[in-house]
């Protein structure tokens, strides 16, 4: 049963009547933050990820992180006492955020009571003790059973060695042959390989398609494939090894990401969807006749998912049913009969399934788990680390397991040696830096075992800029031009840093979100802000808390250089420039509008990458020239400094996707 109305603390949420009551006053709220505020009650105490609020608060549609970090950061200022320090809404390291809290819900009006003129307290007893054995009953039934037999996972072995990424693990058990498939760089070409005993990949074939998936029986392998990486256009191909034969066998539809499976009977199971706004059904194709049949229904109404999880054993198909307005559930389907014999709501955040026999083996952002088909059971098997695809076969299961080390690097001039020098040397991410205008020091976002933290790098030395709470996101960071003060969006949330007292300022705004933030060559401080829907940059004044418009046809990043405003646009390619507030000249016509945070402002030239290369464009002459500097670094973010125009760029040191062993036990409860 769904709830309808939800309490704790002094706040009171009513779904039927979309609305929120905080300490006995009606608060507005915005139907998507009502939304988020729904999705958490019904989820509390659990982790939930980014990509689940997405896909079940904005049904899937193509939302940032950015935009889910704000929606948080505007409930927290609805429900939370202290916003800054919130006890509800809680950042949870790796994951997202948990609702830390247990709402009391009510699920439907009580009872009506039907008068009598004589109490009828005989009736009343009978009537008492056969609900409360009816109680009892349907506890005993629905009461969850403990698992006569449950797995357990043993000895672990990392298979791969190789230096890319190798992912999608499958064991084909008649050829005794793991397959995966890999890519050299994060932007190289998909190859199709076996694993060897070695650690090493060896490539079936070559090719330039963008493969999605691969399943083999003996001779034979079906690929899934992009042929069109605009459209996302799918295929499916068949694979003869013997003979290097490749067959297409059918298209899989537009805008997908295609899985396969392979069941008996000669039966390939794959996800189709005729576009990105239709839900995934899941297609059964007889490769031998070439008879296709859809074997799931998803539900049209909303922007749902549909189905595109799914494991097959023998006549068995599991799949993930993604609802639009509810949790979703995991579905048990006979695709012989078309009976189903499960459906009811599940885990979340599920990434992968895979069967061992008949217990479902499940990968979700929160670790692995097991699901006793039988006893209907659900228990936790790892939650030391978290895989992404799975596999299991016989008493092994295969897993792809994922990891990223970033640094920040000098690079050489090009009249010395081409070898980038190190300035820091951390198991961490570099988020994103900016250099000083006046030294060599360097201020950074640096993700430590999913921690954020604000660092300045200064002679090979590393010092954190303490922070009062929790980092969960950070916008951009902007020096003043003396390099006295660091302007940040942190949480959603306007500060700046004293370089000399060693201390934050939290700058207070009217605004209903900001995004990016900088100073102009005076040391004002500005922002780009939402405002009555719309984006624009605004001065900001941290002593009186006021505000003055700049731009007035939209604004979202910036730089100043002298009494020249160059930004970009919210939802519009095009770099543009003003004067005085009320005109505006195209500086770059077909900049790209996805380069608002990747780009700069240096010595009267912007430097941003263009069609996979960086560029300077001088703002004086307005010509376009490549930079040979950076000719090897397209794929990285890379800075300039002012002082010198030396580049620095936070580069890959250590980007990891491998495939583990993991041993499979049974263990008798």
């Amino acid at each position: 049963m769904i709830e309808t109305s939800f309490s704790f603390d002094a706040i009171l949420i009513d779904s039927q009547q979309n609305t929120l009551t905080v300490e006995g006053k009606a608060v507005e709220c915005e139907p998507k933050l009502f939304e988020l505020l729904i999705f958490f009650c019904r989820n509390s105490q659990r982790a939930l990820s980014r990509d689940e609020l997405i896909e079940h608060v904005w049904q899937g549609r193509v939302v940032s992180d950015a935009a889910v970090n704000r929606a948080i950061s505007q409930l927290r200022k609805l429900i939370e006492p202290n916003p800054s320090q919130p006890i509800y809404i809680l950042t949870v390291s790796k994951i997202g955020y948990r609702f830390a809290v247990t709402p009391i819900t009510n699920n439907n009006k009580s009872p009506s009571i039907s008068k009598s003129t004589k109490p009828k307290s005989s009736l009343n007893k009978v009537i008492g003790v056969v609900a409360a054995l009816f109680v009892f009953a349907i506890f005993v039934l629905l009461k969850p059973k403990p698992a006569t037999q449950a797995l357990k996972l043993t000895e672990r072995a990392i298979l791969t060695e190789q230096l890319g990424i190798t992912f999608n693990p499958y064991f084909d058990e008649t050829s005794k042959t793991l397959y995966a498939l890999h890519k050299k760089t994060n932007d190289g070409l998909i190859q199709v390989v076996t694993v060897q005993k070695d650690g090493s990949v060896r490539p079936l074939f070559e090719s330039t398609a963008y493969y999605t998936d691969v399943i083999a029986h003996g001779d034979t392998i079906y690929l899934a494939r992009l042929i069109d990486l605009t459209d996302r256009k799918c295929e499916v191909v068949e694979f003869k090894r013997q003979t290097k034969k490749l067959t297409t066998l059918l298209d899989c539809g537009n805008s997908v990401i295609s899985h396969l499976a392979l069941g008996d009977n000669n039966r390939l199971i794959y996800p189709y969807r005729e576009s990105n706004s239709s839900p995934y059904k899941l297609m059964g194709l007889n490769t031998q006749t070439h008879r296709q049949q859809q074997l799931t229904h998803p539900e049209s109404v909303g922007n749902t998912l549909g189905h595109r999880i799914f494991a097959l054993y023998n006549h068995t198909l599991a799949y993930i049913n993604y609802h639009a307005t509810e949790l979703d559930s995991l579905v048990l389907l006979d695709i012989n009969d078309q009976s189903v014999s499960y459906n009811a709501p599940f885990l979340d955040g599920v990434i992968s399934l895979t069967w061992h026999n008949q217990t479902l083996l499940i990968s979700a952002k929160s670790g692995l788990y097991q699901f006793d088909t039988t006893n209907k059971t659900l228990s936790q098997l790892d939650y030391s680390d978290t895989f992404n695809r799975i596999f299991a076969s016989n008493n092994a299961l295969y897993a792809e397991h994922y990891s990223v080390i970033s640094n920040l690097y000098q690079l050489a001039k090009q009249t010395d040696d081409n070898t980038p020098t190190a300035l820091t040397q951390r198991q961490a991410t570099i988020m994103q830096f900016t250099p000083s205008p006046i030294d060599e020091r360097i201020a950074y976002v640096e993700s430590l075992n999913g921690m954020l933290s604000i660092r300045i790098n200064s002679a090979n030395t590393s010092e954190i800029l303490p922070f009062d709470g929790q980092i969960t996101y950070v916008s951009n960071l902007a020096w003043a031009v003396d390099a006295s003060k660091i302007a940040a969006n942190i949480n959603d949330e306007l500060y700046v840093y004293d370089v000399n007292n060693a201390k934050w300022q939290h700058i207070k705004h009217h605004f209903s979100a900001i995004h990016f933030v900088g100073f102009d060559t005076n040391n004002n401080l500005y922002v780009s802000a939402e405002h009555q829907q719309a984006w624009n940059i605004w001065q900001i004044s941290d002593s009186s808390n006021t505000a003055l418009q700049i731009t007035f046809n939209g604004g979202y990043s910036f730089y100043f250089d002298q009494s020249t405003l160059y930004y970009t646009k919210f939802s519009q390619d095009g770099l543009f420039k003003t004067l005085d507030s009320k005109t505006e000249e195209v500086m770059i016509d077909d900049f790209p509008l996805l380069q608002w945070r990747n780009w700069q402002l240096v010595n009267n030239q912007i430097i941003y990458a263009k069609n996979k290369q960086y560029v300077a464009f001088d703002t004086r002459n307005k010509t376009i020239s490549p930079l040979a500097e950076l000719a090897n670094y397209s794929a990285n973010v890379c800075r300039m400094s002012t002082i010198n125009e030396q580049f620095y760029c936070s580069l890959l040191d250590n980007q990891v996707s491998q495939i583990w062993r993991i041993n499979i036990s049974l263990s008798t409860h």
